[in-house]
């Protein structure tokens, strides 16, 4: 994604470990969320709240990735819940959408996971992509992303998730297989960081935080990530769209006025005219005879 990307900062993310033990931890903090992501402010209850996890989980994803490595998590099932996903690009934008019938009755992840769906985690390196699957389990996605670590991964993982007056927070742990963490440090650990209160995550900066609740170690801190939510339209994959419609289903539209397109992650709409169909078809029959003088 590029520079002229529009966006309006989210939050951040502040990555620190231990010099006394081999564990490393992000904090994130994601705000106003229903204000700059229109399906977390069009779904209610579960689904809002799997939005929310979703997107701040995919964060947390994107910090094992090289920095010009863009991540994407897709819920996908048969059940009224098709589709939600979550991504996070390489210059720190995040955006989600979900897709969800009307009809919708599933309240909860345990409901949810009876419909047998699957999470789909993907890479892209600079057009190459790599997916991984993650297990659907237990009563929340935090269940499914600590299976994902300590069974795929092999990392010992914690992971919090809080929500207080528009802020989403997570607090990850995880063990580096570099050497043994006792099991007694690790309860410790565990123990101390189930003390971060609602309340401190909306009063407290970052740092301060971790040195609260990790007072009796040693902590490094490391420079604070800056999030940005997307605010802008993708005019390409709008034309792309446009393309698999034809251009005879094009003109039949355009006798009703000017096309409008929908961005589903920032939900502003794109206009295209009679002009604008004229040059995107025209790029596709310039592309066509250019394909075929090379044959």
């Amino acid at each position: 994604m590029n520079s002229a990307i529009k966006s309006k900062q989210a939050g951040s993310i502040l990555p620190f470990s231990f010099d006394n033990l081999p564990v490393r931890g992000r904090l994130i903090s994601l705000k106003n969320l229903e204000e700059f992501v229109p399906a977390i402010k069009n779904n209610k209850g579960f689904v809002q709240d799997l939005l929310k996890q979703s997107l701040t989980a995919v964060v947390l994803f994107q910090q094992d990735l090289k920095a010009d490595q863009s991540l994407t998590l897709q819920i996908i099932s048969n059940s009224s819940i098709k589709l939600v996903i979550a991504q996070a690009m390489t210059d720190g934008t995040i955006k989600a959408y979900a897709d969800v019938t009307e009809d919708n009755t599933i309240e909860s992840y345990q409901e949810f996971v009876k419909q047998n769906p699957r999470i789909v985690i993907t890479v892209d390196n600079k057009g190459k992509t790599y997916q991984s699957v993650i297990p659907v389990i237990g009563s929340s996605l935090k269940d499914s992303i600590i299976e994902y670590y300590e069974q795929s991964v092999q990392n010992k993982t914690y992971l919090s998730f809080i929500e207080h007056n528009n802020t989403n927070c997570a607090l990850m742990l995880q063990h580096l297989p570099t050497e043994k963490v006792s099991e007694d440090d690790w309860s410790r650990l565990a123990m101390v960081a189930d003390t971060l209160t609602a309340k401190e995550i909306t009063s407290l900066l970052h740092y301060e935080i971790v040195q609260r609740i990790f007072a009796e170690d040693t902590v490094r801190i490391y420079d604070e990530n800056i999030l940005s939510f997307y605010t802008d339209v993708d005019k390409a994959r709008m034309e792309k769209a446009i393309k698999s419609l034809g251009i005879l289903q094009c003109k039949s539209l355009l006798d009703e006025g000017d096309i409008e397109m929908t961005d589903q992650f920032s939900g502003l709409t794109e206009t295209f005219t009679h002009e604008d169909i004229q040059r995107i078809f025209k790029e596709v029959k310039d592309g066509l005879i250019e394909r075929n003088k090379d044959k």
